[in-house]
């Protein structure tokens, strides 16, 4: 034998403080599609409406949310919508322009430059490291003494090179 279970009461809406877009269109005279205007601009939502379910509205968060914009249009610390429009387009293009560069190739990834560079810097040194030996080996008339001023020279000059660079009085970093 099956038992049926009872169905919670349901609470009305006007008990719960929640109203439609209609009502609260009615409540505050304006026209519902101010309201949905508003929607769009931030004004919070209790419950969000489904397919043939309306969204319902608690009257407190929007006054308070009304009673806030007006206040922020008053001082002036309201967002121009228009401009903030602008601003997201042009940040979007901006990276639709990046996004095609990198799959293009023009763009290239600054970790791999780097590590490119360091390997070049590196080969670099090294070679220059071991001129005086193979100087030597081409040169066998050179004495020891003349091999080591080659040899101070060749760090002296590594070592300016490793230096960060020294900006000249007046010039721009």
């Amino acid at each position: 034998m099956r038992r049926r279970l009872k169905k919670p009461a349901r609470t009305s809406r006007k008990a719960s403080g929640l109203v439609t877009r209609r009502q609260l269109a009615t409540l505050l005279a304006v026209h519902m599609m101010t309201v949905t205007k508003w929607e769009r601009e931030g004004m919070p939502i209790a419950e969000r409406g489904r397919k043939g379910k309306p969204s319902r509205y608690a009257q407190a968060d929007v006054s308070a949310w009304l009673t806030a914009r007006d206040k922020a249009a008053q001082t002036g610390d309201a967002l121009n919508l228009v401009q903030e429009r602008a601003n997201k387009e042009r940040w979007q293009a901006s990276l639709a322009e990046q996004t095609y560069a990198a799959r293009s190739g023009t763009l290239v990834n600054a970790q791999e430059v780097e590590g490119r560079l360091v390997e070049m810097i590196t080969r670099c040194r090294t070679r220059l490291l071991g001129f005086p030996s193979r100087l030597k080996m081409a040169l066998p008339e050179l004495t020891h003494a003349q091999l080591l001023v080659i040899d101070k020279r060749l760090r002296e000059d590594l070592e300016d090179l490793a230096a960060p660079p020294v900006m000249a009085k007046g010039s721009a970093a």
